[in-house]
């Protein structure tokens, strides 16, 4: 652990918290972190230093190249922390708040027999009228976002989420021990990164992983098969009149994703036993 590393894995952190909160509400797109266990835009960083700048700086600085330990601390640091926005906390938090109220209607009887055990210290409104509970999902344009209301539940849940994240690193430290030394568990989400950044050999700008066909063509299969997908949706029905050669009334059906994410496993697992 380097301080140059620390340093740059919080800065990453930030930028990625920040797009991600514009990405995903804002804009709507394709989650960045996808499902949070394997966090999609960081494992972008660690392949943009191994596949990128590292071979920039072994050219240019050969000094100045980021140990794979470094690369791995980036890493950690993002993988903590760019869940809090996304559905690791704050995509469901958030609405929990305003939801009952915004929600709630004469038929439900929420208002008799669920609002009265939700304190009002932990929302930031109990009014379905309130304009803190319709901005939140109807928004309101050129009007103010209410913060000083928020301003208390985030102080009160705050409390609960730091709480939890201190329970969770104890917990970390006393099974770790059992889980690394006495079990040997192999944590395979952790051995993609260390794959990813696994230094070259000497004379070389690229480790094996990347020298490898194996892994080219299996990362090509889910990039051609979503960025047709895109097309289709944001530009032209071009992805299924290139599947089926015709015009087509709907988009590519769900049910090949299976199939598309198999393929990509086990090429990526060739790639990875491959001596390249």
């Amino acid at each position: 652990m380097t301080f140059r590393s620390v340093l740059i894995g919080l800065l990453l952190l930030i930028v990625a918290v920040v797009t991600i909160t514009y990405n995903d509400y804002g804009y709507k797109n394709t989650y960045l972190t996808g499902g949070n266990h394997f966090p999609i835009v960081v494992v972008f960083v660690v392949i943009l230093f191994s596949l990128l700048i590292n071979p920039v700086l072994r050219r240019l600085a050969p000094k100045q190249i980021f140990s794979q330990a470094e690369i791995v601390v980036i890493w950690c640091l993002m993988a903590a922390g760019v869940g809090i926005p996304a559905s690791g906390l704050m995509r469901y938090l958030m609405p929990f708040m305003v939801a009952p109220f915004y929600f709630g209607t004469t038929d439900s009887l929420w208002a008799s027999t669920v609002y009265q055990y939700i304190p009002g210290w932990l929302v930031p409104s109990k009014s379905v009228i309130d304009p803190v509970v319709t901005m939140f999902y109807e928004g309101r344009r050129n009007s103010p976002i209410p913060w000083e209301a928020w301003v208390v539940p985030f102080f009160g849940w705050g409390v609960l989420v730091i709480a939890s994240y201190l329970m969770m690193f104890c917990m970390t430290a006393i099974i770790r021990k059992q889980w690394v030394e006495h079990e040997r568990l192999s944590f395979p989400l952790a051995q993609i990164p260390l794959q990813i950044s696994q230094p070259p050999e000497k004379g070389r700008l690229l480790n094996s992983l990347f020298r490898s066909p194996i892994t080219w063509v299996g990362a090509a299969i889910p990039i051609v098969f979503w960025l047709l997908v895109g097309l289709n949706k944001l530009v032209l029905p071009i992805s299924v009149w290139v599947l089926t050669k015709r015009r087509p009334r709907h988009q590519v059906p769900r049910h090949l994703l299976s199939p598309v994410w198999g393929v990509c496993w086990l090429a990526q697992g060739g790639a990875q036993r491959s001596p390249g």
